[in-house]
């Protein structure tokens, strides 16, 4: 096997050209095929374009072209999924999740993902035809995915330049299992990831009592739920316009801006690539690590993107235990005795051995029984225990979907995928196609909880998390409190496809994180389940931010040119950093600073001066641009307002007016006072002047650079939304956030007309080329043709067998 170009720091236009045998570890799984061919040309920006002469072949280039850019982070997550992380790092350390944005400990995740791999999941799949087992081609293309980073490991592996991973044990070959535990994996982000310390540590009461749930932790657990959703680890923009919202004289008929809000660390980084298998599949765009799969981009005839959506994704069936016998339960006056597993985990000791630990993992027909989740308490007593119903660990269909996503060619194809595949595990999903359609649907995977099976099965705990957070509590006594399985569901217990929203308009859909409601203000969709999300409530500020935005470009009210869109025009709106709290408030804050007795506000501390804000709040530009004078100090101010006890609004929410209200900030509410006393002391703590700038405090950094990046708050209403971890000195690091920003214009019988940035660009290598190339793109705001119809140079073919 021969490489016509050297792996290692390979600048834009280069090619990487593979061929030939790969030779599979013992342990490991070969692959269907035996040999692959591929070839890779990078443009600028490090972003890969694979072409090969089918499926195996593609997917041999993609894993190694994603292992030479991010070969510790897929080292680390293969690790994770093999449950061995003890076995390496020690039972007692943990992990973050940069998906759920919690920490992790490597015990219970061991635990969790060796009972995963062994509850059957991946067996039945693979030994079932699509959609609920992987199309063939998927199969080709995962084999020659493993085969291509297999062969990255057995060329470099340990000894790469990456600190992270060097010299590492760990750092070794894989099989497909591990890929399809990675789908189900992204499956369960918005679910079984916070029970792992739950399912892990369950054990039946020792004593003759026990801890019963408290309603009232529950209430407080809710609270905690709201408010993580409200910090979005995860989150994005999707605006789809359709031909009525083209601008006249453009060429195009679609048009799309995707943003998804992202970790910009660990497992869920995305990863840019084009995939190529001539007359079979031509997609560009961006996947999550660890799957030869793109979940984000285009094709020349359609362009999507997703949305975290709010549907909940799992729920907590309350089991009445049998009588003296805390290991089974009753259903129906009939008693079913649990299962029990014996998860063996290899652990590292204090000598560095490694000591087998041993956990018992009990299940029920409709789950794991957990003792928590998501902060929950769910405390396994005598008389209750409690099941984790998680639909998206029951299947791998979301590799399907995705597969099917990335060869659509139209809105029609999209809704196929969907409503066939129903793998997608939590995310809305917005698609235009070269016939002008844009489409929105909420089709994925969510438990069958209808608001009359909520209303009749919630327990007394359920009813609680449900007023606050749609998440039930089921009575698990009765076999009819089941989740039920919807018309056409392919999984049982989830809803149809025909009873979730879907939207296909000629003007536009968007959506930022909030349910299905307002996808269009001229079509309100109401009427679906609340399990799905609500309608009729208020939206939050980056969701009106967006809707405004739309209204006024289609009007021609927002001092752009003309009236409706363009692909330039789209991508300026999307990345122009306006404050819709900003553009609703700071005058007011303004004024009621300058009215102010003494000029002086109140604070935790004491009275304090905030004379010298007024004129820096009044004189700000209502933006998060790196030079906006005065953002810093209104993201500070806004951020303790909005939670100012009565809130932070005069004019209250009303369900006829939901995009203009609520409005006008209520500046004799003491708390918004108190706010900008408390924002201006912040400020001067942290050694900042009043009118500090994005430039000066807001960073990434890639590779060690520090590079200003431009953005700002969700809850301040800003599109292009970044948040982090903020320091003594009053500067943040950026840690999530704006991520895979794609603008694409679809027009018939042409190329897609697609521009892209990868805002913490490809490669978690701090000595590869490209770990910071793309970040200093975002820092001027500046989007690169993706080249996915031009050729790129450097590039020729050879021949493999």
């Amino acid at each position: 096997m021969r490489l016509s170009a050297k792996i290692g720091g390979v600048a834009a236009g280069a090619a990487v050209l593979l061929a030939g045998a790969l030779a599979v570890p013992a342990h490991a799984a070969p692959p269907s095929e035996s040999r692959y061919s591929a070839r890779i040309a990078y443009s600028a920006g490090g972003v890969p374009h694979i072409t090969a002469r089918d499926f195996g072949g593609a997917g041999y280039g993609y894993g190694y072209a994603a292992a030479r850019d991010n070969l510790c982070v897929l080292a680390d997550d293969y690790l994770t999924l093999s449950g061995e992380r003890s076995r390496f790092h020690g039972a007692a350390a943990s992990y973050t999740s940069s998906g759920a944005g919690i920490s992790i400990n490597n015990l219970d995740s061991d635990v969790y993902y060796r009972y995963l791999d062994g509850s059957g999941v991946i067996d039945r799949a693979l030994a079932s035809p699509a959609p609920r087992g992987p199309r063939p081609e998927l199969r080709r293309l995962v084999d020659g995915y493993v085969a291509g980073y297999n062969r990255y490991v057995r060329d470099v592996g340990a000894r790469t330049s990456d600190p992270a991973c060097r010299g590492r044990a760990w750092v070794r070959p894989i099989t497909a299992r591990l890929v399809y535990l990675r789908g189900l994996q992204v499956g369960i982000l918005g679910s079984g990831v916070y029970a792992m310390h739950g399912l892990a540590t369950a054990a039946p009461p020792a004593g003759t009592a026990g801890r019963t749930a408290r309603t009232a932790q529950a209430a407080e657990a809710a609270a905690r739920i709201s408010a993580a959703r409200d910090r979005e680890v995860m989150g994005s923009n999707g605006i789809a316009i359709g031909s009525a919202g083209v601008r006249a004289g453009s060429a195009a008929r679609g048009l799309l801006y995707g943003n998804p809000h992202m970790p910009w660390t660990g497992s869920e980084r995305f990863w840019q690539a084009q995939l190529t298998v001539p007359g079979k599949l031509d997609i560009s765009g961006a996947g999550l690590l660890g799957m030869p799969l793109t979940l984000f981009g285009h094709t020349n005839g359609m362009a999507w993107t997703h949305t975290i959506s709010t549907a909940s994704r799992y729920v907590p069936m309350a089991l009445r235990l049998a009588p003296g016998d805390p290991t089974s339960y009753v259903v129906d006056g009939r008693r079913e005795k649990m299962a029990r597993r014996t998860i063996t985990v290899p652990a590292r000791a204090d000598d560095g051995s490694a000591a087998p630990v041993r956990r018992t993992v009990w299940t029920t027909r409709y789950g794991p029984v957990i003792t928590g989740i998501q902060g929950i308490d769910l405390p396994w007593s005598r008389g209750t225990a409690y099941a984790l119903f998680d639909p998206n660990a029951g299947g791998i269909r979301l590799m399907n979907s995705w597969f099917d996503i990335d060869r659509a060619q139209s809105v029609a194809d999209i809704r196929a995928a969907l409503t066939g595949d129903q793998g997608i595990p939590s995310s809305n999903t917005l698609a235009v196609d070269t016939t002008g359609r844009a489409f929105y649907a909420d089709v994925s995977v969510v438990p069958g909880v209808t608001d009359a099976l909520a209303a009749r099965c919630d327990t007394k705990l359920g009813k609680t998390l449900w007023a606050a957070s749609s998440i039930p509590v089921l009575d698990a006594s009765r076999g009819s409190c089941a989740p039920v399985t919807g018309k056409g569901a392919l999984q049982p217990g989830t809803f149809g496809p025909a009873q979730q929203p879907q939207l296909t308009r000629r003007d536009y859909v968007t959506n930022s994180n909030d349910s299905f409601w307002l996808t269009n203000p001229a079509h309100p969709m109401t009427g679906y389940p609340r399990m799905l999300g609500e309608a009729g409530t208020v939206r939050s500020p980056r969701t009106r931010a967006g809707l405004v935005a739309v209204a006024r470009r289609l009007a021609g009210t927002d001092g752009l040119p003309g009236r409706g869109f363009d692909r330039a025009l789209l991508q300026e709106v999307g990345l122009s950093d306006r404050s819709l709290a900003g553009e609703l408030t700071a005058a007011d804050a303004a004024r009621m600073c300058r009215a102010l007795p003494d000029g002086t506000a109140p604070s935790a501390g004491g009275p304090v001066d905030v004379s010298a804000a007024c004129g820096v709040l009044a004189n700000w530009d209502h933006r998060f641009d790196l030079d906006s004078r005065g953002a810093v100090l209104f993201a500070k101010f806004w951020t303790l307002a909005s939670k100012a006890a009565g809130g932070p609004w005069k004019v209250p929410f009303t369900a006829a007016d939901p995009v203009r209200t609520p409005n006008t900030l209520a500046t004799g509410n003491p708390g918004v006072r108190q706010a900008l006393g408390e924002a201006v002391a912040a400020m001067r703590k942290a050694g900042l002047p009043l009118d500090a700038t994005p430039r000066g405090t807001q960073f990434a950094e890639p590779a060690g650079a520090r590079i200003p990046v431009p953005g700002g708050p969700s809850a301040a209403g800003v599109l292009n939304a970044l948040g982090g971890t903020t320091g003594a000195d009053g500067t943040t690091a950026v840690g999530f956030g704006s991520s895979y920003i794609q603008a694409v214009a679809l027009a018939p019988g042409r190329c897609a007309d697609a521009r892209t940035v990868l805002t913490y660009s490809q490669s978690s290598d701090p000595t590869s080329p490209h770990a910071a190339d793309q970040t200093r793109w975002f820092s001027g705001k500046r989007l690169e043709p993706d080249r996915s119809c031009a050729p790129v140079p450097g590039g020729r073919e050879i021949g493999g067998s």
